[in-house]
């Protein structure tokens, strides 16, 4: 009996959309239930990357690099935080528009909530009380 194709022409038309969104290729691999290298060779095959698209401007990426520079190390903390698939998918595809990872949003909504007290803006505490 012939073995069943993990990666079908619908799974194909979903890689890019998947690799769009953020998702790794080890998660993708994951998500359809093939190994890694499987992965490879059939994107490779249909001509389809794995990697990601980043979008960079020039005032961007100094903003991002001026960023990093204001953090003292010896005054910073680790912080590290579990977040659901989709929030992250989100997070990586709004910061790649920016030119910067993930994280590095992450830390400048972060640093602006905080330092303009915006908590209950972002929360909307008063629907939530």
């Amino acid at each position: 009996m012939p073995r069943q194709k993990v990666v079908t022409a619908d799974v194909i038309n979903q890689i890019e959309s998947w690799v769009d969104a953020g998702l790794s290729p080890n998660a993708i691999a994951e998500k359809i239930g093939c190994t890694l290298g499987t992965l490879r060779v059939r994107c490779s095959q249909h001509r389809i990357s794995l990697r990601r698209k980043t979008l960079f401007r020039r005032d961007e990426q100094t903003a991002a690099r001026s960023s990093k520079q204001m953090i003292d190390p010896e005054e910073a903390e680790h912080l590290a935080l579990w977040v659901p698939q989709p929030i992250l998918c989100g997070l990586r595809r709004r910061a790649a528009l920016k030119g910067i990872s993930e994280v590095a949003l992450a830390e400048m909504l972060l640093k602006t909530i905080v330092e303009d007290d915006l908590y209950e803006a972002v929360l909307n505490f008063r629907g939530n009380q």
